[in-house]
């Protein structure tokens, strides 16, 4: 597994979002924008969580982080692949400057 799997998350979640927001329309009618917003990012972080408990993607396992708890590093993958190309992005560029600083 490596960061191509949690991009490949982050582009299905949206397709399948965007999807979503066409077949149930009454989700955009909803006159509260905040309240709007909420329920897709809810949505877009149970879709990436199913993905990524699907595909045991643990992108921490990968780059050798443990944790003492069997399922964390699987919702942190969707956590951060539920905010989408820009999200994946930040943290693969913030992971990359930080293990350029160590060497």
């Amino acid at each position: 597994m490596d960061f191509v799997l949690m991009i490949a998350i982050s582009i299905i979640v949206k397709f399948v979002l965007d999807a979503i927001k066409k077949m149930i329309p009454a989700l955009q009618k909803i006159d509260d924008k905040v309240e709007q917003v909420a329920i897709f990012y809810i949505l877009g972080f149970v879709l990436s969580l199913l993905l990524a408990v699907g595909m045991n993607a643990d992108l921490f396992s990968m780059l050798g982080i443990d944790f003492g708890i069997k399922y964390v590093g699987v919702v942190v993958t969707a956590l951060i692949a539920s905010l989408g190309s820009k999200g994946v992005h930040d943290f693969i560029n913030e992971y990359t400057t930080n293990t350029q600083d160590n060497d």
